[in-house]
Order: structure tokens, then sequence, then C-alpha cells
């Protein structure tokens, strides 16, 4: 009779870890699933990418198709625009003519119908559209605001680089050598390649906006 009951007991606690294993432990089909790329991934996976940029210790991919321009009210990052009622129509009619990406924080990503060469900051219809990087590691969308951080060997030639490179200098750091910097209607890529190769800069990083919540 005991020797029963124990086996009962052994096969109620064999079922019960069964049960809980279905439960904690994906099994081969639900790895499967997980691992299976999602509507998101595949839509950038179909989206043309351009040259690789490197930003702080990341690659990015730059997405000729996108762009990003800011909701009403426009992001906090970024230098508020006002709109007249027939700019706003012009720039309905110019959304309809692009599909409609993703909505990263209060920017929508939109891609094109014709593509935007070379990566620059656009304005149309009253309204500022933005460059859009691929994060390679996260597959995170990066908004490039036009702005570069650079740190420079001397801080005597933050005004002559700025006037030799087209760059508005926006505010400088003396502390630590470095001063930002706005590309100033220039192919931001190129301007960017070209200012590290100014043997008075140690490094220069472009501003990014990557990580944003989805507003409410």
């Amino acid at each position: 009779m005991k020797s029963q009951i124990i086996m009962v007991f052994v096969g109620f606690i064999a079922l019960a870890g069964i049960v809980w294993g279905d439960e904690n432990t994906p099994d081969l089909a639900q790895k499967k699933i997980a691992r299976a790329p999602t509507e998101r991934m595949l839509k950038i996976q179909a989206l043309e990418k351009g040259p690789v940029v490197a930003v702080e210790h990341e690659n990015y991919w730059m997405m000729p198709e996108l762009r990003a321009t800011p909701d009403n009210p426009p992001n906090l990052f970024l230098k508020p625009t006002t709109q007249s009622r027939t700019e706003q129509a012009e720039f309905r009619k110019f959304l309809e003519k692009s599909t409609f990406v993703e909505q990263k924080g209060n920017f929508k990503v939109f891609s094109q119908i014709t593509k935007a060469s070379p990566m620059r900051v656009e304005r149309i219809s009253a309204r500022t559209n933005y460059p859009v990087l691929l994060n390679q590691r996260t597959g995170v969308f990066a908004i490039v605001t036009g702005n570069v951080l650079v740190k420079l060997k001397e801080m005597t030639q933050v005004e002559p680089l700025a006037q030799e490179h087209q760059l508005k200098l926006i505010r400088r750091f003396d502390a630590i050598q470095t001063a930002s910097y706005e590309f100033i209607d220039q192919d931001i890529l190129h301007a960017l390649s070209v200012l590290r190769q100014d043997v008075r800069v140690e490094e220069a990083s472009l501003e990014l906006i990557e990580h944003l919540q989805i507003p409410n």
C-alpha cells in the first residue's frame, strides 16, 4: 500500500514537472517562433542600405529612402516651427506621397518615393526632414540632427574650423576641448569624413536621437 502511494506521489511530481516545464521553458517550436523575423524586421530588410557610418562605438547604415519629421508639437530636442494652415495642408500632401514606417518618439519615420541623396537636413513645406540611420547591432533607427560634436587639439581653432568647414558654432566646452557645430546645407556624410581628416581634430561624432519612447 505504501509503495503504491509513493508511486502515485512520484507520478504526480513528474506530471507537475512536465506541466511546469511546458509553461516556463519554451519547446523547440516556441524557440523557432521566437527566432522568426518580426514584421518590423522584414520591413527593414527590404529597405535599401547605404554606406556605413561610425558613431562612438556603434556602426550604422545610412538609409537613403528614409527621413524623419517631428510631429506637432515638435520634439523638445529641436527648434520649434510655426506653421500656417496652408503650410500644414502642403505638408499633409507631401506625407501622402510617402510611406509611414515607424513612430519614434515625437517623430514619424517614413520612406520617400524619390530617394534623398546626399544625406542632409531638408526643409519641405516649412517642415524639417532629418536623415535616418540604422544601428547595425540593435536594429534601432537613429535620427541625424545635423549637429556634430568635435574634440579639438587646440581650442584656438574653434572659429577657424567652423569657417573652413562651413559649420555653425553652437556651443563650446573649453574644459574638455570640445565644440558643438551644425552642418550648414551640405552632405553630412561627406562633410563628416573631411572633418575627421583635419589635423586639428581629434574626434568628430554625429549627434543622434536614438532612444525615444513612443508618445502616449
